[in-house]
C-alpha cells in the first residue's frame, strides 16, 4: 500500500514539474464590453449628483428593493438603478 502511494506522489511531482516548464501567457484585458461603460457610483457620490441626503437615498433604495435572481436591485426611476453589493448600495445612472 505504501508503494502505491509513493508511485502516485511521484506521478504528481513529475506532472507538476512539466507544468512549471511550460510558458504561460496572460491574456490581454479586453476592457469593458460594449454598453458596459456605465459605472456604479457610491451612495455619497450619487446623493451629491441627485441633490439628496445620503440617508434619504439609502431609504429610497430600501423601499424600492426587490430580489432578482441572487441580486437585490432598486429601480429609482429615470433609468437610475441601485444594486446591493454586500451591505452597501451602488447606483448606476443612465448614459447621457
Amino acid at each position: 500500500m505504501m508503494k502505491e502511494q509513493s508511485m502516485k506522489t511521484d506521478d504528481v511531482a513529475r506532472h507538476d514539474a512539466t507544468r512549471d516548464n511550460e510558458p504561460y501567457e496572460v491574456p490581454p484585458n479586453p476592457g469593458p464590453r460594449p454598453g458596459m461603460e456605465q459605472d456604479y457610483r457610491t451612495v455619497q457620490a450619487a446623493a451629491a449628483r441627485l441633490g439628496l441626503d445620503e440617508q434619504a437615498l439609502r431609504a429610497r433604495c430600501r423601499r424600492a428593493a426587490r430580489k432578482v435572481d441572487n441580486n437585490v436591485i432598486a429601480e429609482l426611476g429615470g433609468g437610475i438603478v441601485a444594486i446591493k453589493l454586500g451591505s452597501s448600495w451602488r447606483i448606476r445612472f443612465p448614459a447621457g
